[in-house]
């Protein structure tokens, strides 16, 4: 089988079922008769732009990001996104540091990106952290004050 047709298969299958980790994608695939590692679907998960996000139940499950960032207005997104999945948020020197159960870091940091905060200059995401590059040092406190306030 092709990358591209196994790629068109994964986005059939995240868009068709919650698939919540890499175990789950692979055995769906086997069953579209479709063999790949694990380390292979992690490569084209990436290159779909797959993030995680978190579901109403509590859970979480992988879509494309556009559409994980997409649903509602950036300001309730963001906040449903910091209420769902942000724990902690730091400052360091110009940046600040926002912590997240692991796996979520993606999905905020592109919610905080698609908000289009103008104090905001850019975003840099792992896997439980997120740096948030401010365009002004003299922003950081309200900026802190602003994401915790969307944390309640």
């Amino acid at each position: 089988m092709s990358r591209t047709a196994r790629l068109e298969a994964i986005l059939q299958i995240v868009h068709q079922q919650v698939v919540n980790n890499q175990a789950e994608l692979v055995v769906a695939l086997a069953q579209r008769g479709i063999v790949a590692t694990q380390a292979t679907v992690s490569r084209d998960m990436r290159a779909l732009a797959l993030v995680k996000v978190a579901t109403a139940d509590g859970g979480s499950q992988y879509l494309p990001s556009d559409e994980a960032a997409g649903e509602l207005v950036p300001s309730e997104s963001l906040r449903s996104m910091f209420q769902q999945s942000v724990t902690e948020v730091q400052i360091a020197e110009s940046l600040l540091v926002i912590r997240t159960p692991i796996g979520f870091a993606n999905a905020v940091a592109l919610t905080i990106d698609k908000a289009r905060l103008p104090e905001v200059a850019g975003t840099i995401a792992g896997d439980d952290t997120i740096l948030i590059l401010l365009r002004k040092r003299s922003d950081r406190a309200r900026m802190v004050e602003t994401f915790r306030h969307l944390m309640q």
